[in-house]
């Protein structure tokens, strides 16, 4: 099977460097096809879900916590990706939420980077 090359940060020292990493053509996909992303922002959700489409992923999007509660509620995921701004309620408050019911495994995206903002992610249940 080839690999492609891809550059992968590492920090060193105190500074992010790429690094090349090889990577079997879709490897996560096989086992987190089915993504729901959660973003308000309407321009960055539709690239990002172009961007994830390419990949293979099969994406389902949500704009507000809202619509990702009754989506989870009623459809099958695999893995769920959410901006933390949302309006109304935080993706913090999304992802406890939906653990209450479900153990879909979560991935939290942020403008904010603090290692508060980090540990805060964790303990909603974002890996």
């Amino acid at each position: 099977m080839e690999l492609n090359t891809v550059e992968s940060p590492i920090e060193r020292d105190g500074h992010w460097e790429d690094r090349p990493v090889d990577r079997k053509p879709d490897g996560a996909v096989a086992s987190h096809r089915r993504v729901l992303l959660v973003d308000d922002h309407h321009d960055t959700c539709l690239a990002m879900k172009r961007m994830l489409e390419r990949r293979g992923y099969q994406i389902t999007i949500a704009h507000s916590a809202e619509q990702a509660v009754e989506k989870v509620r009623t459809q099958d995921f695999d893995l769920l990706i959410s901006d933390i701004g949302l309006p109304h309620r935080s993706g913090y408050d999304l992802m406890r939420e939906v653990r209450l019911n479900n153990r879909l495994p979560g991935i939290a995206l942020s403008g904010f980077g603090s290692e508060q903002d980090v540990v805060q992610a964790r303990e909603a249940g974002f890996r």
